[in-house]
């Protein structure tokens, strides 16, 4: 074997001793033979980007956007000076590098690099590891889609310019920039992001809570206490905790105590831009809207202990073990035995523990959408599944019984760095376990021009427009 070989022997064998279940999407023929192919194409492979592409698509496969190579997000390279998004089955121009016309934010694609748009779409998801394909759509468009190493490793193209012809004729040929500058909206959308990790507004009779991350400083802390994250991971977390975070429960408080205090009858909480996290903090906001002893269902967790959950995970390795030996590796601690579900709003042993001095009565409005992922995701399975929450907006990127909770680890030879799920979680309601996706109660799709040259926030507009029909 070459190191390219021996790397993905290693892969292979960590993936399937690690993973709960990595054929539960196309079974164990399939993989085998996946195996044998890539293994057959790295006896010519002589770089790593190349070997780490064809791992890639190996993982794909498992359809689990929390299994993959993560070193395919934040590829430090210039990129293309253009932002494309996937919506419905079309792509279009989210937003462009100011050396080009304004005018073509919210057109659609026909052609990229003389080839159908929609063509070079399912070549570069070849590539991404997701749930479904809206996560699919939402990575394609984060990471993958103005990357120059990626159209020039699969052969789109090799130019330093990549071409696009819209749905009107126009072509242009975007170059690659270092920091591109992309237009400001020319009217802001009172959703607009916020930067912090947590924000909310009150117009009339409405809140609107804007729930971008599922990550405080307590989690920082819980983090750091841990020693779950180490170095420079670390700093970052504490980074983000100081700089965009706070205390969530401080947050809850201001915010709840603010909507008691103006007699707020309606809560519009915003997941849109939420991809995870933490998901205790879902936990203290669910005990915002729960009367403290009231029961709802949060659906089952299985997790497979293994010997990287004990590299990786000391701390909660020790507790697995309670009832075990290291000869019973690997094997599954069920919600049972772990003495917990996802969400623990009701557990006053956990460490996130948070009695609520405010309770919401009100209708809730829940936005969610394609980057809706992980915590987030979870948080509107359990809310939707429960009936505590009008969903509006778009699929989300996770489905809602699931893989998740990630351990790490290089491989030796190409340095690739690997996440994989290591428990399996459940939706509340288990007869809906098939579904791919968490499908709104209200489907509304964004409106790119509209947004951007308008202010108008579609989805926002739809959570508003019953408020006001009630």
């Amino acid at each position: 074997m070459n190191p390219f070989q021996e790397d993905f022997y290693i892969l292979t064998e960590k993936l399937a001793e690690t993973h709960p279940n990595i054929y539960h999407a196309v079974g164990i023929s399939q993989i085998e033979q996946e195996k044998e192919r890539i293994m057959a194409l790295l006896v010519d492979v002589n770089d790593n980007f190349q070997a780490k592409i064809l791992y890639q698509q190996f993982i794909r496969n498992f359809k689990d956007g929390h299994t993959c190579l993560t070193d395919f997000y934040g590829i430090k390279e210039d990129r293309f000076g253009i932002i494309i998004e996937k919506t419905g089955d079309d792509l279009y121009i989210k937003n462009i590098h100011q050396d080009y016309p304004e005018e073509l934010i919210g057109q659609k694609i026909i052609e990229i690099a003389g080839q159908p748009a929609l063509e070079v779409y399912q070549k570069v998801a070849g590539l991404i590891c997701s749930d479904n394909v809206y996560g699919e759509a939402k990575t394609f468009s984060n990471h993958f889609a103005n990357c120059p190493s990626i159209y020039k490793s699969l052969g789109i193209t090799d130019d330093e310019q990549l071409s696009l012809m819209t749905e009107n004729g126009t072509t242009v040929e975007i170059r690659t920039y270092s920091n591109p500058s992309y237009y400001p909206p020319k009217k802001e959308a009172y959703t607009k992001k916020s930067d912090n990790h947590f924000d909310y507004k009150i117009m009339d009779n409405i809140c609107y809570f804007q729930y971008n991350a599922c990550f405080d400083q307590q989690t920082a802390d819980y983090y750091k206490a841990s020693g779950m994250f180490k170095g420079d991971i670390l700093d970052y977390f504490e980074k983000q905790a100081k700089e965009k975070g706070g205390d969530f429960r401080d947050f809850l408080n201001r915010m709840f105590h603010d909507i008691e205090q103006k007699k707020i009858q309606h809560l519009i909480i915003d997941l849109r831009y939420n991809s995870g996290g933490n998901s205790s903090l879902n936990d203290q906001l669910l005990c915002c809207i729960l009367d403290d002893n009231q029961e709802i269902s949060c659906g089952r967790v299985n997790r497979k202990v293994s010997p990287l959950v004990k590299e990786c995970r000391p701390e909660q390795f020790s507790y697995y073990m309670e009832d075990h030996d290291e000869k019973d590796m690997p094997f599954f601690c069920n919600s049972e035995q772990l003495k917990t579900n996802a969400f623990q709003f009701h557990d006053p042993k956990s460490s996130f523990y948070y009695k609520a001095p405010y309770k919401f009565r009100g209708q809730i409005y829940l936005l969610i959408g394609k980057s809706t992922f992980s915590s987030a995701a979870m948080l509107a399975y359990v809310m939707s599944d429960n009936k505590l929450a009008i969903t509006i907006g778009e699929a989300t990127s996770g489905k809602p019984s699931h893989y998740g909770d990630v351990l790490n680890f290089s491989l030796p030879n190409t340095g690739a760095r690997v996440q994989v799920s290591y428990s399996e979680f459940f939706r509340p309601d288990e007869s809906k376990n098939a579904e791919d996706a968490l499908y709104p109660d209200y489907l509304v799709l964004p409106d790119i021009k509209s947004l951007h040259f308008e202010g108008v926030d579609r989805v926002f507009e739809k959570a508003v427009a019953l408020i006001r029909e009630n």
